[in-house]
């Protein structure tokens, strides 16, 4: 049984024109994982043109966060739109993604303003 959540928080969604941006802090992990499928649901039902997760100020992320990401990618994919990861390339949560090759799969920027629609 997953443990609750602790140190893990959504903040507010930024928007931007065709932009969304789901902010997360603390630990992704798999006791977050259904807030964020929700939070990520309901920002899919939207179609902004760029959904993006912003993972600057994660403590630790794990595989089924890893998993969730993915997830999101592909559906992202399939509806025609981009699903961009936030993360510093030189931080933990960006050397995990290139450790783990997520990063070959996910688009990864370490700045927002990257995220135009048209990028």
């Amino acid at each position: 049984m997953p443990r609750p959540v602790t140190g893990f928080q959504i903040g507010t969604v930024e928007a931007s024109g065709d932009v969304r941006i789901l902010p997360v802090s603390g630990d992704f992990d798999l006791a977050a994982v259904p807030e964020v499928d929700s939070a990520l649901a309901l920002l899919e039902i939207e179609a902004p043109a760029v959904l993006a997760i912003d993972l600057r100020e994660l403590e630790l992320i794990d595989s089924s966060a890893l998993r969730t990401i993915l997830n999101a990618v592909n559906r992202a994919h399939a509806d025609g739109r981009r699903f961009v990861v936030i993360a510093p390339p030189t931080g933990p949560v960006g050397r995990l993604l290139e450790l783990t090759l997520v990063g070959d799969h996910v688009e990864v920027v370490d700045d927002p303003s990257a995220l135009s629609p048209s990028s």
